[in-house]
């Protein structure tokens, strides 16, 4: 479960969040004190909260099924051992997808071994893992669960990482129309990379324009924020890495897109409100694209061009969402960088591997890309 709370920092209280397990009561629906079994959570000391909380719950549902589904049921945690972990794996494998089976082995793996580490997960010994290093991670695996079971078949979903900038602006022009309070948003996805979660964490004044500095002429302040405290999940995944984003600054379309937005503020500082006049959330943020989404590909079934009409079956099969702005972004530095490392900085990741599928911090570049963008803009038809 996600606890949420108010420390003092210099005196001045500040919203917190932590990931904990508790014991949750299916008939009077109570949820217990958190146990001391959620120092767990260190095992993963430097993870953010999104993926600890998912972490954490691929562990918790092990323990669920052990304690009340396994057929010799246990009744403490010193009870378990790798064949247990193993009758786990074997049962899973055959209801789930097999990237999902091969994270839960990952995160059961590292909490019991944590958990051994510190006296906890006691039928375990130092032989019953080993680890194994790589440049750029440290895995744990227990020795009689790992290759021991078999996992499911790879199924191949296309998953759509880029659109035809054409379809980008009909897109923002379905925006306008139908889901205008994430019109700006979109533009930031599209043309700063942003992810959804570091889209409705801004502030109003995370927002900088300069219009008259072409090489800040747009850019946003990254940072973790939390506008519903009241909500336990509405901002669980956080800014992945707090920075100074640069975005491609196109004027008209901009200048339409944030006079729009500024219909919707509210008293709060949130930059996106929902319809009740709420900080808007990721999940709130989701539903607005999933129904832009589905005008796009209606528009486009409708369209007189048969190769229109052949891409909207395209978009209605694939796997894409919020996702796919900060694709057509990398895409789009990726026509004019040189190196990855352009594509990286860019982008705001850390990790130059990250932009290695793309394949800018050059002036030059973005001068490129945004005379291109305007052109395609203001001829485009509507």
């Amino acid at each position: 479960m996600i606890i949420k709370y108010i420390a003092l920092k210099k005196g001045s209280p500040i919203y917190k969040s932590t990931v904990g397990i508790c014991l949750y009561n299916n008939k009077t629906k109570e949820e217990s004190p958190i146990l001391p079994l959620s120092v767990v959570a260190k095992a993963w000391p430097s993870v953010k909260q999104q993926p600890l909380y998912s972490y954490m719950t691929r562990f918790v549902r092990f323990l669920n099924w052990a304690f009340f589904d396994y057929e010799s049921k246990i009744s403490s945690i010193i009870e378990i051992t790798s064949d247990i972990v193993l009758a786990y794996l074997v049962e899973l494998a055959s209801k789930s997808g097999r990237s999902y089976v091969e994270l839960a082995e990952y995160n059961i793996t590292t909490a019991l071994y944590y958990l051994y580490k510190n006296g906890i997960a006691t039928g375990f010994t130092k032989d019953d893992f080993y680890v194994s290093n790589s440049a750029h991670s440290r895995k744990v695996f227990i020795d009689n669960v790992h290759n021991n079971y078999t996992l499911p078949r790879v199924i191949r979903t296309e998953r759509i990482h880029d659109l035809d900038i054409s379809l980008v602006f009909r897109m923002f022009d379905l925006a306008i129309r139908y889901t205008p309070r994430i019109a700006l948003g979109l533009y930031l996805q599209v043309f700063g990379g942003l992810r959804c979660a570091e889209v409705v964490s801004l502030e109003r004044s995370d927002l900088h324009l300069n219009p008259y500095n072409s090489s800040d002429a747009l850019f946003v302040d990254l940072k973790d924020t939390d506008f519903r405290p009241d909500l336990r999940r509405g901002f669980l995944s956080q800014v992945k890495k707090p920075r100074k984003q640069k975005v491609i600054f196109l004027p008209g379309l901009f200048d339409t897109l944030f006079n729009l937005n500024s219909n919707n503020i509210t008293d709060c500082n949130a930059l996106f409100i929902n319809a009740r006049g709420t900080p808007m959330t990721e999940a709130s943020y989701y539903q607005y694209f999933v129904k832009l989404k589905n005008k796009l590909i209606e528009s486009l079934k409708n369209d007189d061009s048969l190769d229109l009409k052949l891409y909207a079956s395209t978009l209605s099969s694939a796997q894409w969402a919020t996702h796919i702005g900060r694709g057509i972004f990398s895409n789009l530095i990726a026509e004019k960088a040189d190196t990855t490392a352009q594509i990286a900085r860019a982008r705001g990741d850390s990790c130059m591997d990250s932009s290695l599928p793309y394949l800018c911090d050059s002036q030059k570049i973005e001068e490129q890309i945004v005379e291109t963008l305007e052109q395609l803009y203001n001829n485009r038809t509507t």
